[in-house]
């Protein structure tokens, strides 16, 4: 009986140690698994911010090419009567205005 104590201390300490060790292990996997989403977002987000750049940088090309036909067409007087013309059928007073209506 004198060896039975020893042995039990034994089996506890190694219950103890594999709890704790499990109880570690999962720890870690839960952080693991946080910092894994983490990443994952972070992924995510990058790959955002790159496209909403892209659009941005499209988006500053189209607004200055209109300030530059802008600037075009407020220097050229012929553009601007051609403007008017097609937009707005505008005619000069020695020309005869047509209008063609469409069938619906």
């Amino acid at each position: 009986m004198g060896h039975a104590i020893p042995v039990v201390a034994r089996i506890w300490r190694a219950i103890v140690r594999v709890s704790l060790f499990l109880l570690i292990w999962s720890m870690a996997v839960v952080v693991a698994r946080q910092a894994l989403d983490q990443v994952w977002e972070h992924q995510r987000l990058s790959r955002e911010v790159h496209s909403l750049q892209q659009d941005y940088a499209q988006h500053l090309d189209d607004y200055a090419e209109q300030l530059a036909e802008n600037e075009r067409i407020a220097n050229d007087e012929e553009r601007q009567v051609e403007l008017l013309k097609q937009r707005f059928g505008y005619t000069e007073p020695d020309e005869t205005p047509i209008i063609i209506l469409k069938d619906y």
